[in-house]
């Protein structure tokens, strides 16, 4: 049997026993925080401050995640456009829904979910736990939800800056990842998923946001094992 070494040492494996908590864009309240957001959506240029009536910010931060809801209008277009973040700038999801020109349904256009990171970039990216300060610029191209011609697409681009952003504490459940990290090699989990089988074995999946997936499969519980080197 080939042993494989699994250095731990050098994969750092959160094992944060949490549930991170998704609010829904359209119910979540807005906060009283200061923000500054400049959007580019196919060419339409949104700049926004404080005190205007053509947006809306809202969301929160929650376990090792950034949940951003915004609202885009004009008097030309109306988009809703959500951002997915983990704390350390690494993407999990954009979406931009886009309201029809008359009676209909809006428009979804997203990231890949296996790959997000390959059509939208994150840039200067900044997070400050003490004050919940977030800033970050970003540019790329989303594709609308379940269409194979993948030329209707939305351009996007733009930098947002929030200060004081609300928070939501983390709830002991069980919310597990790995990220690692250097400049070589990134793996930021995205997606886990645990799946228990007769008998003792268990398997761990996780899925990073560029591309990558780890499998795991061990008569252990892998979040009590010790840090060290492992052959299996």
């Amino acid at each position: 049997m080939k042993n494989i070494r699994f250095l731990f040492l050098y994969i750092f494996i959160s094992t944060l026993l949490v549930s991170c908590q998704d609010d829904d864009g359209d119910d979540v309240p807005t906060q009283e925080f200061a923000e500054t957001l400049n959007v580019r959506v196919d060419g339409l240029d949104f700049n926004i401050g404080v005190n205007q009536d053509n947006y809306l910010i809202s969301g929160n931060t929650n376990c090792n995640k950034i949940f951003i809801y915004t609202i885009l209008k004009n008097e030309e277009k109306y988009y809703k456009l959500n951002f997915e973040l983990l704390k350390n700038g690494e993407l999990k999801k954009v979406e931009c829904w886009e309201a029809p020109e008359s009676l209909g349904t809006f428009k979804l256009y997203l990231t890949p979910d296996f790959k997000p990171a390959s059509s939208v970039e994150i840039t200067n990216f900044s997070y400050d736990p003490a004050t919940n300060d977030i800033r970050f610029g970003f540019e790329g191209t989303l594709y609308l939800e379940n269409e194979v011609n993948t030329s209707n697409t939305k351009e996007i681009s733009g930098s947002i800056e929030l200060d004081s952003f609300r928070s939501i504490d983390c709830s002991l459940t069980h919310s597990q990842r790995i990220e690692y990290n250097s400049s070589s090699f990134q793996f930021n989990t995205i997606y886990a998923r645990k799946t228990e089988y007769a008998g003792t074995l268990t398997e761990y999946q996780f899925i990073s946001n560029n591309g990558y997936i780890l499998n795991l499969i061990s008569e252990n519980n892998l979040w009590e094992m010790p840090i060290g080197t492992y052959n299996f």
